[in-house]
Parts: C-alpha cells; structure tokens; sequence
C-alpha cells in the first residue's frame, strides 16, 4: 500500500500510497459488457453488478499490476499548531490547536470480504441495487474481480484542526488563603481532545503512525476525550 517515490532534482524521498485508480462501480450487466478494450475484449471479464470498476492506466487493454499508480499521500503539506494563553486579574486562560493540512489517510479497517467482522455505518449504503452507489462495492465474501485490492476507494481526505487541550482557571485572592497558611490556591478545569473538525469519518484522523506506515489506519484506538477538575496548592 505504501511506497516511495525519489526527485531526481533535489534527492528527497516522499512516500505515497500505491494501487489502482477507479471509476465507480459497475451499475448492470451492460456496463460491464460495454467496458472494453480496443479489441472489444472485456476489461474486467469476471465482474459483477456491484463490482468495483478499475482503470486502465497504462491503456495496454488489459487490467492488472502494471496499472498500479500513486493514489494519495499520508504525509501533509501543512503541520500547524496555535497555542493561546491569556489572563485577567485572577482568571487564567489557555488552549492548544493543532492539525494538518493536504494528507490522506487509507482507511485500512474497510474490508467487505471478511464473513464476521465490523463494518462501519458507512457499510449501509454500500451497493445492493442499481443506482443505490457508485463509491462502496457490493458485500461479498468471494469476488473473482478483487473488489478488496489496495485501490482508492479506501483513499480519504485526512487533514483536521484538533484542539488539544483547553484550560480556564482561577487563583483565589491571596488574602483569602493566607489565613490558612497557604501562598496560593489556584481552582482549574481542564479538557483534552474536546473538539475535532475533519472529514474523515474512521474512529481518529491523527494516526501515530511509524515511518513505514504514515497515514495508514489499522484500526487504531482513538485518541480519549478526557475532563479533569484540579488545583494547585502552595504554601
């Protein structure tokens, strides 16, 4: 799914992902037997209503490893983060943004060719007639035309902005806590992962990832939505 690719110019190395580029999914028989080669031979003899349509790249009239291209990237053009803090007279103020811009992510958890497996709710409008999708092939088991090969129908747009965490907090008067003894007493309630704008419908779009597998979603446990109410004493 992942591989390399070098600029003779600069020597620098991006990686990107590798499979094969589609044009949606055959609707009827007829849409089948129209797609053909220069000689009239189908390009996808084995497939089926429901059937992914795979493009011929290198238009040598066949379909097969050679048509394998680049169908996205997980590295982003764009890293950022914005970090904000304020205060007024006993009031503190704080938050962490962060996010990325222009990468993908191959959502490596969509698989329709496993008998007993969950499929996310995206799975319900998968094709089961004509008309009813163009995106999300038929579920199968078997499928002679290899719906399940690294393509970029599991290429989606992985860019978020994140915020991180957020912090409001309130140090009591020190006239207040000096008659117990104590040199501050600061009141605060924190959130961690409390908002995430993207379009990437799986379970988290910031993957930890190794460098042999950048922007590759395994199935990943997201990262937890956390509260925390607290103080900090000194005396």
């Amino acid at each position: 799914m992942l591989d390399e690719v070098s600029c003779a110019e600069n020597r620098k190395v991006y990686p990107y992902f590798y499979g094969r580029k589609t044009a949606g999914i055959f609707q009827n028989q007829a849409q089948i037997d129209a797609y053909v080669n220069k000689d009239g031979e189908k390009l996808q003899p084995n497939a089926q209503p429901g059937d992914v349509i795979f493009v011929d790249i290198n238009k040598d009239g066949s379909i097969d490893n050679e048509d394998k291209t680049m169908i996205g990237k997980g590295t982003p053009d764009w890293t950022y983060g914005l970090n904000f803090q304020a205060s007024w007279k006993d009031v503190d103020f704080s938050m962490l943004i962060s996010g990325t811009i222009g990468n993908d992510i191959f959502d490596a958890t969509r698989r329709l060719d496993l008998r007993y497996v969950n499929l996310p709710s995206e799975m319900m409008d998968r094709w089961h007639g004509e008309g009813t999708s163009n995106k999300t092939p038929r579920f199968a088991w078997n499928s002679e035309n290899n719906n399940m090969v690294a393509s970029d129908i599991f290429i989606k747009n992985g860019s978020y902005m994140r915020l991180k965490n957020i912090q409001l907090g309130y140090t009591l008067p020190r006239e207040w806590t000096s008659k117990a003894f104590i040199s501050s007493l600061r009141l605060y309630v924190a959130a961690e992962n409390l908002l995430t704008l993207t379009g990437y419908k799986g379970f988290d779009p910031e993957i930890a990832n190794d460098d042999k597998s950048v922007g590759i979603d395994k199935g990943n446990y997201p990262q937890a939505r956390t509260f925390t109410l607290g103080f900090n004493l000194n005396f």
